[in-house]
């Protein structure tokens, strides 16, 4: 992964500007990525295209990785393991009802993974909302969920 993080930015960089001065090429309009490739936000901010971050999960799964990465509610902790966790439009979740990455970020013995995901998925995130915020003014809760604004002219929600 970390060639990729260090190596996908700059050849997406090269590939964009290559077809963009290739003759009978249309020009990138938009760059659709899912969070898990955090630097292409990035990329598309340094060339002046818009980004839209494409959500591939269920929208359950999001609200729970966004609650749980903000630490804007209460979840399991080694100290408080049995907590019981309630978000909107979602049932009363334990702990064995969380996504693994939530569940194993818990226990003593949490992978790396779990430890190096949790950032780059904020990191996508945030890199989302700044991004709607130069492009389209204020992000709407909707928009981070990947809607696609000025997508050949339709909007999609």
């Amino acid at each position: 992964m970390d060639s990729l993080a260090e190596f996908g930015p700059i050849n997406l960089s090269n590939l964009i500007k290559r077809l963009h001065h290739q003759i009978g090429s249309p020009k990138i309009s938009h760059i659709i990525a899912n969070p898990f490739v955090p630097w292409v936000a990035g990329v598309a901010a340094e060339l002046g295209i818009p980004y839209s971050m494409l959500w591939i999960q269920p929208c359950s799964l999001f609200s729970i990785y966004y609650h749980f990465l903000n630490k804007l509610k209460d979840f399991p902790t080694l100290e408080n393991p049995e907590i019981s966790v309630q978000l909107p439009g979602l049932p009363l979740m334990n702990r064995s009802d969380l996504p693994s990455l939530v569940a194993l970020s818990l226990s003593a013995d949490s992978p790396s993974f779990t430890i190096s995901f949790s950032p780059s998925l904020s990191t996508s995130i945030s890199s989302n909302l700044h991004h709607r915020r130069r492009f389209h003014g204020s992000p709407t809760d909707d928009a981070v969920l990947g809607d696609f604004v000025d997508f050949g002219g339709v909007e999609m929600a």
